[in-house]
């Protein structure tokens, strides 16, 4: 049985939440919301899109902020594509794409 979440209010919030402090764009929210497993409101037409722009408008625990510079545009990564043969994830030399949030590895001593 397949399991669907039909409050897309609460996956949308998910999504919003899961980009931290920093926010999300909206066309970003788009790929997360296309990419989200079992999410029922694909935003993949405009009519779509729009019926979910409203819902997000409507929602008092969202704030709107105009970016002093566009982002570059999300590209998600799908981890799966790195596993060896024995099943263990690899990390990609090069993933094609500049990461949006900064982070640094940590060094065994």
């Amino acid at each position: 049985m397949i399991h669907r979440n039909c409050n897309y209010v609460s996956d949308i919030l998910e999504e919003i939440a899961l980009e931290g402090l920093d926010g999300i764009t909206i066309n970003a929210l788009w790929a997360r919301l296309n990419d989200r497993p079992n999410f029922v409101l694909k935003p993949i037409d405009d009519e779509t899109k729009s019926f979910l722009w409203r819902a997000i408008r409507r929602l008092a625990s969202v704030n709107f902020y105009l970016l002093l510079e566009p982002r570059k545009p999300l590209v998600i990564f799908n981890r799966f594509t790195y596993v060896d043969a024995c099943g263990n994830f690899y990390e990609p030399v090069s993933c094609g794409f500049n990461n949006l949030f900064k982070c640094s590895r940590t060094i065994s001593i």
